[in-house]
């Protein structure tokens, strides 16, 4: 009877042993992101100088002042988060017209938290109830719906044993900016983030800084999560822990991704299609305070992170334009600096690296003129956009 017992228990430890074996967790992110540099750094022959105007949306415009400033084909956006109202602008900030608004409506959205705008359609997401609503070029709402992770195992299974390759892991992480874009005509990219007991970024746990990954593809027409792309930076596992600068900024272009980690001063891409990387490219910021200090354990990082924030450069964002083949990179160079850094690549090559007010965002361009806003503001009941103008000395 014993001798069945024994053999019992060894047959489902096989068991439970091959299943783990069977799930194909991939590479880790050393062998993810081991591609060429695209460029190789060079001294900067010319000198950039930087133009700044100031341009003050004009008008009686009914808006919270709450939401966000985006740039799509020569057309200036102002997403209103709290009226849910999406109005454009010329370029020089005259309101063309305003659309949709926050209702239960045939044609309004009960809320939204970010915008995806492409030459088919407007997709927003809401953090409030995990649910995209997507309306065509002539603002008619065509589809909603709560995003379905398609999750298959159970809570138990999950919490036990976190696979880094499922859906069932993550979330969104919805408390950082920029986490939302089109990736393609029939799905949007929205980014990842951890906090499983046993799979993120606030304890020693290689499994996530290894394998964990960065990006939810979802189909718009259905809902559905139905890939997942990327690998976080081999740079964070020369780290026991580094949570608050566990993050990332990314562009999506026409064939591929640029992913930009808030710590590491390396860019990568991605090949949209077979979502592998395929190069890498960057320069360090210019007196950036980068000796990173680990935290051990959520409430501690949790209590530091502004101070985090405010003491470490970090690279904030990049913002790509596809009709100059620029991308550029905006960054904060840490306590005691009285202004940020903007890096701009052409063809993977750096040619600018600038300084510019602090908390400045480039959201686009028109025509040669880059917009740019604040993401901290002083200003109180009024839209304020940032015109830049780049130039030789």
């Amino acid at each position: 009877m014993k001798n069945h017992y024994i053999f019992f228990l060894i047959t489902i430890i096989y068991i439970n042993y091959s299943c783990k074996e069977d799930v194909d967790i991939g590479e880790d992110s050393t062998a993810f992101y081991n591609v060429e540099y695209l460029s190789s750094y060079k001294n900067i022959a010319s000198k950039l100088k930087v133009k700044i105007d100031t341009l003050r949306i004009q008008g009686d415009i009914e808006t919270s002042f709450v939401g966000d400033f985006s740039i799509f084909n020569d057309t200036l956006y102002f997403s209103d988060n709290f009226f849910g109202y999406l109005f454009r602008f010329n370029k020089d900030g005259s309101l063309i017209d305003k659309h949709i608004g926050r209702g239960k409506g045939p044609n309004e959205v009960l809320g939204f938290s970010d915008t995806a705008i492409s030459n088919n359609n407007y997709v927003f997401l809401n953090d409030g109830n995990g649910s995209l609503c997507i309306f065509n070029k002539s603002f008619e709402k065509e589809e909603h719906h709560i995003i379905d992770w398609q999750v298959t195992r159970s809570y138990q299974d999950i919490k036990k044993n976190p696979i880094p390759s499922l859906i069932d892991s993550y979330e969104f992480d919805y408390a950082m900016p920029n986490i939302f874009k089109q990736w393609d005509k029939e799905h949007v990219a929205i980014a990842l983030y951890a906090t499983h007991p046993k799979f993120n970024g606030y304890f020693d746990t290689s499994l996530y800084y290894n394998y964990s990954r960065i990006l939810a593809i979802v189909n718009i027409k259905s809902g559905k999560v139905v890939d997942l792309v990327g690998r976080r930076s081999p740079l964070y596992l020369s780290y026991n822990n580094l949570p608050n600068f566990d993050h990332f900024g990314f562009e999506v272009a026409k064939d591929n991704v640029f992913i930009n980690f808030w710590a590491d001063p390396t860019i990568y891409v991605l090949d949209k299609e077979k979502k592998v990387a395929i190069g890498k490219f960057g320069v360090p910021g210019i007196d950036m305070k980068s000796n990173y200090p680990t935290t051990n354990g959520y409430e501690e990082a949790e209590e530091l992170f502004q101070q985090h924030i405010q003491d470490y450069g970090n690279y904030r964002y990049v913002k790509f334009i596809p009709g100059q083949n620029l991308l550029l990179r905006g960054y904060t160079k840490g306590k005691g600096s009285l202004n940020d850094g903007l890096q701009i690549y052409k063809d993977y090559s750096l040619i600018g690296d600038v300084e510019v007010p602090k908390n400045l965002e480039i959201i686009g361009a028109i025509g040669d003129e880059f917009y740019a806003v604040s993401t901290f503001s002083n200003e109180e009941n009024e839209l304020v956009i940032y015109k830049i103008n780049l130039f030789n000395d």
